[in-house]
């Protein structure tokens, strides 16, 4: 009994540690530089808006990666939750 509480300790841990390692694995730089940067530029417009006269409002970043806006596409279906995040956090350091 006790090899099998063990066996399923250890496994739920391994699975703990590989979910969050596959969330850590997402590099927003170059997901923003591959997916973004065609159309937004840091200091001028391209397609979309200069990223420095972007919104600096996390939520606001937030739902127009998610659901898109006039003619920037959703993104909820290519990205998880936490790479939207990771991809906001990038975006509002480049602000900076």
């Amino acid at each position: 009994m006790r090899k099998l509480i063990m066996t399923t300790l250890a496994a739920c841990m391994l699975l703990a540690f590989q979910g969050s390692a596959v969330a850590s694995d997402f590099d927003a730089a170059a997901t923003f530089k591959k997916k973004c940067s065609i159309c937004h530029k840091l200091d001028k417009k391209g397609m979309g808006p200069a990223i420095l006269k972007m919104s600096a409002d996390t939520k606001v970043l937030t739902d127009t990666i998610t659901n898109g806006r006039k003619s920037m596409p959703t993104f909820s279906k290519k990205f998880n939750a936490e790479e939207i995040t990771a991809l906001v956090e990038h975006l509002v350091a480049l602000k900076k």
